[in-house]
């Protein structure tokens, strides 16, 4: 939510076979799970980006520079391995 308005939300109540790979495609930490697309004049975009292996680690884009990120652990950096290898695979 920027100045009251949404502009991005993700609203999944429970995983299904029909929702499996919207779900799955979140959990890829090189998708944004948050977007906003020319919100003003100053920013053209913010992009959030979810990954990690036990804990949620973020990392916020703002205009192509990265603003903040988590550190990533050895764990989480074997998972985002996982998924670089799944998504070259389909």
């Amino acid at each position: 939510m920027i100045d009251g308005h949404v502009l991005d939300k993700i609203d999944v109540t429970q995983i299904s076979e029909d929702n499996a790979e919207e779900v799955l495609e979140m959990l890829n930490p090189k998708t944004p799970i948050l977007s906003a697309e020319r919100v003003s004049e100053s920013i053209s975009h913010i992009r959030v980006y979810a990954g990690g292996a036990f804990t949620r680690k973020i990392s916020i884009m703002f205009n192509n520079e990265n603003i903040y990120q988590d550190n990533l652990n050895i764990f989480d950096r074997l998972i985002l391995r996982f998924f670089n290898t799944l998504k070259a695979n389909t």
